[in-house]
């Protein structure tokens, strides 16, 4: 016979792990729309999508404050303009990440916007109106929200303007390069410490909030809008100044030029910011220009400045993948270094994969740092991300980090400063990228600088650039205390548009570097050594232009490489180069 008590007992005790057992995981959505949505909804469908995407500081609740897990996913609305800085909390795993996600809700990309529209655009009615410019029946001007600053910028379309510059010699997307900047002779040296530079100027120049640029030791423009400019040169005593600090050269000509001036809004795709007047005036995109000069001007452009706000930040993530936006339209501001970066990694995380996003019309002007930017990170990969149009401005920064760090298959042009740094980063990947059109002295397609370890750079193109790989090593300095030290570099195009410069230079102490089957040119020096490299090794080189170092050095031995002469077959194999593409094995 059955004990009913026994069978009861039973029942109880099955019925009891059934109510205690854990819940299966549950891989939740959370959907975003800054358009329609609101924070006060549950965020998980898109009917009830929350208005701000996690740790927003300008959203509330849960849409705040939430901590996502593994697997949780996060979709704002394709083709709708956040205009927020997304700084999510939370924890993935390597097998189940959190996944931030632009391109998984609607056809189109979601668009992170850092900027703050202007109001009243129309066509300016006079020279008056827009800021005394002698060019005023061609140009646009609009009304600046409060508080606006001259490095706000300006973003027309989605373009990033160039402000009016006087020399106008420079490129769209730079505004530094010192050989085509205004000279000033070292003999009135003493007068520049004084706060005077003696330099015929054009007359219109003083107009709106001019900005002077001045060449310091540094090798940087120093700013300041602390300035009086006339037809006789630019007094600035007293002056503050971002960026640099004012220490001009001792031993050299000074440099200078004058920014943000109204009359130079001359080209397509300039502008200028006048603070005190409440007005930005300019000219339109050149390809928006040509479509307009056939439409009259019939519709007025989208334009907006800068926020000085980042836009999506992973500093509080782990194991987790951000994929499919669109970002446009971030500044900096000065004196906050961390301002205006578009995608961010700080303090250090762990395990992020920031893949196949679109980045366009981005300046750190104000503080160099770079549009991808990331700090004490371990497990980071950016891979396929294209980015573009960044006036002096660079591209990816990596800074202090253990490692790995991999960058692949991405792409970057266009740009003011240079395209691809590692700073004290330790087992670090840079494959398959493709790199051009990057000017201004800082003008390096890639760069590894101070205490680099276990570094390999392999199947990059990098072309049209000032300086296409520049090192430069630790010294007496050394930022990790363990790690082998090795660069390896192979398999790369290099080519230099510098007179000056070489396509490879090193600078410094570098330990342990081979150049391995790279093909390098530039019209005056392929490669510029230090002399004080150890352990270097260079062979299978295929070299348009010169080899420099020190004399009396011999380590770069030529019979382990060809060489060719900038004419003839050499010009041959770099208009060959030009077209290169990356390795299909790196990014097929």
């Amino acid at each position: 016979m059955i004990n009913s008590i026994s069978i009861r007992a039973t029942l109880l005790a099955a019925a009891i792990t059934i109510i205690t057992a854990p819940a299966a995981a549950q891989n939740r959505s959370y959907y975003v729309d800054y358009e329609g949505g609101s924070d006060s909804a549950n965020g998980l469908t898109p009917a009830t999508a929350w208005k701000h995407g996690p740790g927003d500081t300008a959203g509330a609740g849960a849409a705040r404050n939430i901590v996502l897990k593994p697997g949780d996913r996060v979709l704002l609305k394709g083709g709708v303009r956040y205009r927020g800085t997304l700084h999510p909390r939370g924890a993935g795993t390597p097998d189940n990440p959190v996944v931030i996600d632009g391109s998984g809700w609607g056809p189109l990309r979601a668009i992170v916007d850092g900027s703050q529209p202007l109001t009243d655009i129309r066509r300016c009615k006079s020279a008056a109106d827009c800021l005394g410019s002698p060019h005023w029946a061609k140009l646009w001007r609009g009304t600046l929200p409060a508080g606006t600053l001259w490095t706000d910028w300006l973003f027309v379309n989605d373009v990033a303007m160039q402000l009016g510059q006087y020399p106008d010699g420079l490129s769209r997307v730079e505004a530094e390069d010192p050989e085509k900047l205004l000279t000033v002779p070292l003999s009135q040296r003493v007068e520049i410490l004084g706060g005077q530079i003696r330099h015929p100027l054009p007359p219109g120049l003083n107009a709106g909030q001019p900005v002077l640029g001045l060449w310091v030791r540094s090798n940087y423009l120093a700013f300041t809008d602390n300035v009086t400019v006339s037809t006789a040169g630019a007094s600035f005593a007293g002056a503050t100044w971002i960026h640099a600090a004012f220490d001009p050269y001792t031993d050299r000509d000074s440099r200078f030029t004058i920014l943000n001036a109204p009359a130079m809004v001359s080209k397509p795709g300039r502008f200028a910011i006048s603070a005190a007047d409440g007005v930005a005036v300019f000219s339109l995109p050149p390809s928006a220009a040509a479509l307009s000069s056939a439409s009259a001007f019939s519709a007025a452009p989208r334009a907006s400045v800068g926020a000085g706000r980042n836009g999506i930040n992973t500093g509080r993530l782990s194991h987790a993948v951000v994929r499919g936006f669109s970002l446009a339209n971030f500044a900096a501001r000065p004196k906050n270094y961390a301002s205006g970066i578009a995608i961010h990694g700080n303090p250090g995380s762990t395990g992020i994969t920031i893949a196949d996003n679109s980045l366009r019309a981005v300046t750190t002007m104000a503080t160099r740092m770079g549009v991808m930017h990331f700090v004490r990170a371990r497990d980071l990969k950016l891979v396929r991300n294209q980015m573009t149009n960044l006036p002096n401005s660079s591209g990816i920064m990596v800074d202090m980090s253990e490692g790995p760090v991999e960058l692949a298959c991405n792409q970057i042009s266009d740009l003011g400063r240079t395209a691809i740094r590692f700073n004290n980063v330790l087992n670090g990947r840079i494959r398959g990228n493709r790199i051009s059109g990057v000017f201004g002295i800082h003008g390096n397609g890639i760069s590894l600088y101070n205490d680099n370890r276990a570094i390999l750079v392999e199947g990059n193109v990098v072309t049209e650039a000032y300086r296409p790989l520049t090192m430069h090593g630790a010294g007496n300095s050394p930022y990790f205390q363990s790690g082998d030290y090795s660069v390896v570099v192979r398999n790369n195009v290099f080519l230099g548009s510098s007179t000056v410069n070489g396509a490879v230079a090193t600078y410094s102490k570098i330990q342990n570097l081979s150049l391995v089957d790279n093909r390098i040119a530039a019209p005056r020096y392929a490669v510029k050594l230090s002399g004080a490299e150890t352990g270097f090794h260079a062979s299978g080189n295929q070299i348009v232009g010169a080899v420099a170092e020190p004399k009396g050095s011999t380590l770069f031995n030529p019979a382990l490489n060809s060489s060719h002469a900038p004419d003839g077959n050499g010009a041959l194999l770099v208009e060959r180069w030009q077209t290169q593409q990356v390795p299909t094995e790196i990014c097929s």
